[in-house]
């Protein structure tokens, strides 16, 4: 008998199927300037969750560049629009002051969506981890 093959981590697992994928996701221009951008995937494009797919977050983590001293502030938003602040808020964290910063969680994200991420003052990286699944 074969061993399923499965996708995710810790307590948040999912059976490989035929459609579903592992994706991770990152801050196109490096460290977030102040302004909202929508997360690239591997082909260094804009990422939007495909028709008929939910993308599951299962892990976020926040790095701070060299010059990332005293408490930043950060947060990811879903939006059927690129590089924007508006849209559904996911996460908000304030007064950072440890990097990285890495937590697992469990958010889904629907169908025709990009996810948006704000660092304040050049110094925050946001990178997710996550599974697109059929919705």
């Amino acid at each position: 008998m074969t061993d399923a093959v499965v996708l995710g981590i810790s307590n948040n697992k999912f059976i490989k199927e035929t459609s579903s994928k592992a994706i991770s996701l990152f801050c196109p221009n490096g460290f977030l300037n102040g302004n909202y951008e929508t997360m690239h995937d591997s082909t260094n494009t804009n990422y939007q969750v495909p028709a008929l797919k939910k993308f599951v977050i299962l892990n976020i983590t926040i790095v701070g560049a060299s010059n990332a001293t005293g408490q930043k502030n950060s947060q990811i938003n879903y939006h059927n629009v690129v590089d924007t602040s508006g849209g559904t808020k996911m996460q908000q964290w304030q007064s950072l002051t440890t990097f990285p910063y890495s937590y697992e969680t469990y958010i889904e994200v629907p169908t025709g969506q990009y996810i948006n991420a704000f660092g304040e003052a050049n110094s925050i990286n946001i990178m997710i981890y996550g599974v697109e699944i059929d919705a």
